[in-house]
């Protein structure tokens, strides 16, 4: 404002438009003017971009998104302004643009423009001229494809929007496949490896906004000509029937030609019907054999399969010799000529069962009895089989079997001879002895083939050489035997069968058994065979012991074996030997005091001998707490008493000698503990030493062991000590974690005790500082003093607080003047006097012991602020 004449509006708004007033006045008069102000805005419009579509031949109005009609507006498309013409009309307004029949070149981006002198604005509307989908090229139009080819349809469209194009076959919808592919955008579609079922109709339809078109494509599929069900190789039996057949397909249907060696076939044999193709053969000759062709044509080519044909000729065999005889160890040959077509092949078989010889011609050298038999030569191909047998004779000279040359016979036995022969034909047999024939006799009978020799009862005179002869067509063998007659063993004489000695007196034990062979000896000793050493020797046939010992009776026995028998001779011995224990050396006997005890006197003796029992040198007298057994080899002692402890002997005798030993009986006492001077919970002070005592007594002496918290203490620990066996256990510089549960075991023989110790650590009471504290006060002051007692959580002990002054304790009562807390660590004066000045001391206490600490205290007077009162 400028002398309040002008007034000066900055960035008007439309709330600073209306009327305005200027009024001037002064002492004369007033004077007044009113002023109509408005905003001027620039233009707005809505909507400022915008997509209109329009079909060709289409009329459409693009009106410009404004209001206000101050405004000037222009037109522009493509940046070029616009005028009226026959094709786009302006409205009076200008607000509206009419294109009439609209065309593909109407097409663009066309503004409005609207301005004022506040400024100016733009709205953008593309026009998108719509066109009909077309598709280039013939509407229908066909193509031909060869089986298993790719086959490419193309579809090339027009069209605004772009078209979307659908593929049909036959008026089903196609989709992508494996073989079947839509490419470029669906205008390429691609049938890879195409069947003759894929054949027909290939609609491609293309749509989009403003319409469709469509155009097909009719796809013949052509397949060459393919052969089925043809065979390589044919056979068939002279004068029986056979078939050649050729099976075809293509598309177009083939035309099939035959041939036969390579040359046209036309013989009335070829037939055919629909797709199948045949020539047939009533009676096939080994004329008709030979290479057929079957050609199958059409425009997609060419397929040929070539039969070869067999005619077969069944085998024949010619006639021959079919009955062979041979001797043993000649050459036999069996012929057999064969003819056919094939030419057959010849197997030999023997019984029945093939041989490794393939030729017609079988040969054996050397013939053996096992090559006698029927054989078969069988002639075979592929027309048949035929055969023929040969029956074969092999004349064997007489061979023995299962001979056993030498006839061992019990004495008053039968002897049996057999001469087991074998040839062909059957040998005849004759038995001899020294040169003459054998006939029957009274003690010999002869079977009737020959073939067994017997003698009813063998004597000694029967022993000696025999032989067999054994003759037929092919020659003769002779076999010897020897019979030998046994004699089991024997004894002839008188001998002693029941022995007794003295122990370590000479044994002879004799066995004089004989027998035909002699007879072999061997001696048992209760059943067992006898180990023979130093002490026990065999001489032919008897048995001597050197020098008896007890183990050494018992039942012995001779035992006498030849082929012809077996004899057992028992003789019986029996020693007298002296007394004898089964342990020697001292025996020690321990017994728990006021149990029972049995002391064994194990003896062995041959006759029983008489047992006494000793204490000491002395004889030992029966009491009502002792027992000997009836057979003395016993001792019992009922609550043994430390006095039964000490030395028996037990002494035996018979008439072979005497045997005592000495058993030692120790009486154990079980073990204890005096516990009359044992504190059970012992309290130890944290950092000194404490000492466990368990004293101890029992027989033998008991052993000791420490433990705590039930695991063995380990002396390694330098802080552990142990004293007298054991008894006595030492804690150097205690520790609050040696607090626990302390135990001895102590044990012998005798049994086991335990004494529990429930230890407890004590820890003294420790202050934080140790060092006297000095305070310097005014008189009126106040004083607090702290007793810095540390809190130690690992002790259980309580710790009391005392406070003394100059020496004597501190009570409400002497110094009412002077508070302590509760828990006794602090010491108040609320208002000082100089009668307060002095040396204080704070003790904490407990059971483990105390510490303390020293305060001094220095009151200032009021007047005199630099010296002492």
């Amino acid at each position: 404002m400028n002398d309040h004449q002008q007034l000066h509006i900055e960035s008007a708004a439309d709330q600073d438009a209306g009327r305005y007033s200027c009024v001037a006045e002064n002492k004369p008069g007033r004077a007044e003017k009113d002023l109509i102000v408005a905003v001027l805005k620039p233009p707005q419009m809505d909507g400022q971009y915008r997509v209109v579509e329009l079909a060709e031949n289409e009329t459409i109005t693009l009106t410009c998104p404004i209001d206000d009609p101050s405004v000037e507006i222009q037109w522009t498309k493509n940046g070029i302004p616009i005028t009226t013409s026959n094709n786009l009309q302006l409205s009076t307004s200008g607000l509206k643009l009419h294109i009439l029949h609209g065309q593909l070149y109407d097409a663009g981006r066309y503004v409005c423009r609207a301005w004022n002198d506040a400024g100016e604005a733009i709205a953008y509307i593309n026009v998108v001229v719509l066109v009909p989908p077309k598709i280039t090229g013939s509407a229908f139009r066909t193509i031909e494809s060869v089986l298993n080819q790719t086959v490419n349809i193309e579809c090339k469209k027009t069209g605004i929007p772009t078209p979307n194009i659908v593929w049909s076959f036959n008026g089903r919808t196609i989709f992508p496949s494996e073989k079947i592919q839509i490419l470029d955008n669906g205008t390429l579609l691609v049938l890879q490896e195409v069947q003759v079922n894929q054949e027909g109709r290939y609609s491609c339809t293309a749509t989009n906004k403003v319409g469709k078109a469509e155009a097909d494509t009719f796809l013949q599929v052509t397949a060459p000509p393919r052969i089925s069900t043809f065979v390589d190789e044919l056979k068939v039996i002279q004068g029986q029937g056979q078939t050649i057949r050729c099976e075809v397909s293509g598309t177009p249907v083939p035309k099939v030609e035959w041939l036969k060696n390579g040359q046209r076939f036309n013989a009335t044999t070829a037939q055919s019907s629909s797709n199948l193709h045949y020539i047939h053969l009533r009676e096939a000759q080994v004329s008709d054999a030979g290479r057929y062709t079957c050609i199958a044509r059409n425009r997609a080519g060419e397929h040929r399969m070539t039969t070869q044909l067999y005619v077969l000729v069944p085998p024949t065999i010619l006639e021959g010799e079919r009955v062979v005889q041979v001797k043993e160890n000649a050459t036999l040959t069996l012929e057999c000529v064969a003819t056919g077509n094939p030419k057959p092949m010849i197997v030999w078989k023997r019984d029945g069962r093939p041989l490794v010889t393939r030729d017609s011609r079988f040969v054996i050298e050397s013939s053996k009895a096992s090559d006698a038999g029927r054989y078969t030569c069988e002639a075979r191909n592929e027309a048949g089989t035929v055969s023929t047998d040969f029956e074969v004779d092999v004349f064997i000279k007489p061979r023995f079997r299962d001979l056993k040359a030498e006839v061992r016979v019990r004495n008053g036995d039968r002897a049996r001879l057999e001469c087991k022969v074998d040839g062909h034909p059957e040998p005849i047999i004759t038995w001899m002895r020294g040169g003459r024939p054998i006939e029957d006799m009274k003690n010999i009978i002869l079977s009737p083939r020959g073939e067994t020799m017997m003698i009813l009862k063998s004597r000694r005179a029967d022993s000696g050489s025999y032989s067999c002869v054994a003759k037929n067509f092919a020659g003769e063998a002779e076999a010897s035997f020897t019979v030998i007659v046994l004699i089991a063993p024997h004894i002839e004489e008188q001998i002693d069968q029941n022995l007794r000695v003295v122990q370590g007196t000479r044994v002879i034990m004799h066995c004089p058994v004989k027998g035909n062979p002699k007879p072999k000896v061997k001696w048992l000793y209760n059943g067992k065979p006898i180990t023979i050493d130093s002490t026990k020797i065999l001489g032919e046939t008897d048995l001597i012991i050197h020098e008896s010992k007890q183990y050494d009776k018992g039942r012995y026995t001779c035992i006498a074996e030849n082929e012809a028998g077996i004899l057992n001779t028992n003789y019986e011995l029996e020693i007298i030997g002296p007394p004898k224990f089964h342990h020697r050396g001292e025996a020690v006997y321990e017994v728990i005091l006021g149990k029972t005890v049995t002391m064994d006197c194990d003896v062995e003796a041959d006759p029983k001998p008489e047992i006494h029992w000793f204490r000491g040198d002395s004889p030992l007298y029966l009491r009502e707490n002792i027992h000997i057994s009836p057979d003395g080899q016993q001792l019992t002692i009922r609550g043994v008493e430390l006095s039964d402890g000490g030395k028996y002997t037990c002494k035996t005798e018979n008439e072979a000698g005497a045997a005592d030993i000495d058993l030692t009986l120790k009486v154990l006492v079980p073990p204890s503990i005096d516990t009359s001077n044992i504190i059970g919970n012992p309290l130890a002070v944290m950092g000194k030493s404490i000492y466990l005592e368990c004293p101890v007594s029992g027989i033998p002496h008991p052993s000791v062991k420490w433990y705590k918290d039930d695991v063995p203490i380990s002396i390694d620990d330098d802080r552990f000590v142990v004293e007298q066996n054991n008894q006595t256990f030492g804690i150097k510089e205690v520790k609050v974690s040696d607090q626990g549960q302390f135990r001895c075991v102590v044990e012998n023989k005798g049994g086991r005790v335990e004494q529990n110790f429930n230890l407890e650590v004590l820890v003294p009471p420790q202050l934080e500082t140790v060092q006297p504290q000095k305070y310097t006060k005014q008189e009126k002051d106040s004083l607090t003093l702290f007793c810095p007692v540390k809190n130690d959580g690992d002790s259980a002990t309580q710790t009391e607080i005392l406070w003394y002054k100059d020496g004597r304790p501190i009570d409400g009562l002497t110094l009412p003047n002077i508070k302590i807390t509760s828990d006794g660590q602090r010491l108040h004066v609320a208002r000082m006097s100089v009668s307060d000045a002095g040396n204080y001391s704070c003790v904490a206490l407990n059971r483990a012991g105390e510490s303390s600490l020293d305060f001094y205290v220095e009151i200032l007077c009021t007047y005199l602020n630099s010296e002492y009162c």
